[in-house]
C-alpha cells in the first residue's frame, strides 16, 4: 500500500509537504485546489481529497487520471486512462462522468493541458511541432509552430500564457505572440535515477513566480527570470508537483519509487 504523510517545513514561505508513494517513472501526478480550499490529487491509481482540516480520503478509487483541473463551474475534471484511451471527464453530483475521447491513443501521457473553460491545449508532433488549441466544439486552431523537439510539461498559466519545457529550458507562449525562452540550465542532475534528469512539472503562484520540479528539487523563476532552488527532497523522495494557495502556503506533492 502507498504511504502518505504530511509535514510542515518552515522555509522562506510555509511549505505544506504532501508525500505520496507510487511506481517510479510515473511523473505525471497532479494536484489542484478548489474554491473551498480542498486539495485533490492523484497517485495514478486513485484520486484523493484533502480538506483544509487535513482529513484525507479516496473520492474516486481505481481512477487512473494523470491530469486534474477545476473548471469555471467549480467541478473537478481530468483525464482518465482506460484501455490506452485518454478520456476527458468532469464530476457531476460527486460522480465521475466521461464527456469525450481526447483522441490520444498512447500508454504514455500526451502533452496537453486545459483551461477552466474546458478548452484543450496540446502538442501535435511532426517534422515541425504544432501547439494547438481545441475548443469545446472540438475545433482546432494552431497557436504556434516550432522546430523544437522533446517538448514536455505544457502548462497554461495566468493571462492564458502557455509554458512548456524543452530539455533543460523553459519557454513561454503569450496569446498572439511568439515563443520565447525564459530560462535555461534548469535540470537537476543529482538524482541517481537518470530518467529524472528532466523538467517534470510547471506551475505558478499569484506573484508572477514560476516553479519547475526537476530531479530532487523545485526551482523558482521569478518575474526578473532569476532562478533559485527553493526546495530539495531527501531520503529517496522526488517532487512531482506543487501549488501555492491564496495565503502563500506552498504544497509539494512528492513520490518515492520504492513500493
Amino acid at each position: 500500500m502507498p504511504f502518505y504523510m504530511i509535514k510542515w517545513i518552515c522555509a522562506k514561505i510555509w511549505f505544506c509537504l504532501l508525500i505520496m508513494q507510487y511506481a517510479a517513472g510515473q511523473n505525471t501526478a497532479r494536484m489542484v485546489m478548489d474554491s473551498a480550499g480542498n486539495i485533490y490529487y492523484t497517485d495514478m491509481k486513485d484520486i484523493w481529497k484533502m480538506e483544509e482540516t487535513g482529513k484525507r480520503a479516496i473520492v474516486f478509487p481505481n481512477a487512473s487520471s494523470p491530469l486534474l483541473y477545476i473548471n469555471t463551474n467549480g467541478q473537478l475534471c481530468g483525464i482518465a486512462l482506460q484501455q490506452q484511451q485518454f478520456l476527458h471527464w468532469c464530476t457531476t453530483n460527486e460522480k465521475m462522468r466521461v464527456q469525450y475521447d481526447t483522441n490520444s491513443t498512447s500508454t504514455h501521457m500526451p502533452v496537453f493541458t486545459f483551461d477552466a473553460d474546458g478548452n484543450q491545449y496540446f502538442l501535435e508532433s511532426g517534422a515541425t511541432n504544432s501547439i494547438k488549441k481545441r475548443n469545446k466544439q472540438r475545433s482546432d486552431s494552431i497557436l504556434a509552430t516550432t522546430p523544437l523537439q522533446e517538448i514536455e510539461s505544457l502548462y497554461l498559466g495566468p493571462k492564458n500564457i502557455l509554458y512548456f519545457a524543452h530539455k533543460d529550458q523553459l519557454y513561454c507562449l503569450p496569446p498572439g505572440e511568439e515563443i520565447e525562452q525564459i530560462a535555461k540550465n534548469l535540470i537537476d542532475t543529482t538524482a541517481e535515477n537518470t530518467s529524472l534528469h528532466k523538467l517534470h512539472r510547471i506551475w505558478s503562484d499569484g506573484k508572477k513566480n514560476l516553479y519547475v520540479a526537476t530531479g530532487t528539487v523545485i526551482k523558482q523563476i521569478d518575474h526578473r527570470r532569476l532562478v533559485t532552488t527553493v526546495y530539495k527532497s531527501t531520503g529517496g523522495w522526488y517532487p512531482a508537483d506543487g501549488l501555492v494557495d491564496a495565503q502563500g502556503n506552498f504544497y509539494v506533492l512528492e513520490y518515492n519509487g520504492n513500493r
